[in-house]
């Protein structure tokens, strides 16, 4: 994980994805070798690594070296990465938010994000923990003081099970 000034990052682990491509690429080859598999098989397997490399080509240009945001903050729009390996990430324009609502357990939280208008965006992005507390202490840091944040306690197992949101936010009475 790298915290910059700007955001929260989890960068892809190069190293294992190379040794898992060279090793597919071994395990074809040897297949092929030993006549396992026939040529046909043999291009298939080839045609999978090199979508595998293109993939994580266009990741790599589009979001440089560190990869997708976890949390980062462009001009005026937060970039939310709203899951642990969605290809996504989601864009929220800053002069349209009012009010950002944490709550749940660390690693299982949700982050409700209500607009101007009243309408909320909410989602629950099960990031391990330390990419979790990091985030929420890079959003109390470098969020606009116009924008309430709000991190509540952890819910009681009951309202979990019901399905209760946050005590703030909307939505709420």
């Amino acid at each position: 994980m790298v915290v910059t000034d700007n955001g929260v990052y989890q960068p892809p682990s190069m190293t294992l994805e190379l040794f898992l491509a060279t090793a597919m690429l071994v395990a074809a080859s040897l297949c092929y070798w030993f006549a396992i598999i026939s040529l046909v098989s043999l291009w298939f397997n080839l045609a999978a690594i090199f979508i595998m490399a293109a993939l994580r080509m266009s990741i790599y240009r589009r979001y440089g070296k560190l990869g997708r945001p976890r949390a980062a903050l462009d001009a005026d729009t937060l970039l939310v990465g709203h899951r642990r390996n969605a290809p996504a990430v989601l864009h929220i324009a800053l002069p349209e938010m009012h009010e950002l609502v944490i709550y749940g357990l660390s690693s299982r939280r949700r982050y409700r994000f209500v607009r101007r208008d009243g309408t909320a965006l909410e989602f629950e992005p099960m990031w391990e923990r330390p990419v979790d507390e990091a985030v929420v202490r890079f959003l109390e840091a470098r969020l606009p003081p116009a924008i309430k944040l709000t991190v509540e306690l952890p819910q009681t197992i009951f309202a979990s099970i019901r399905g209760d949101g946050p005590q703030s936010g909307a939505g709420h009475p």
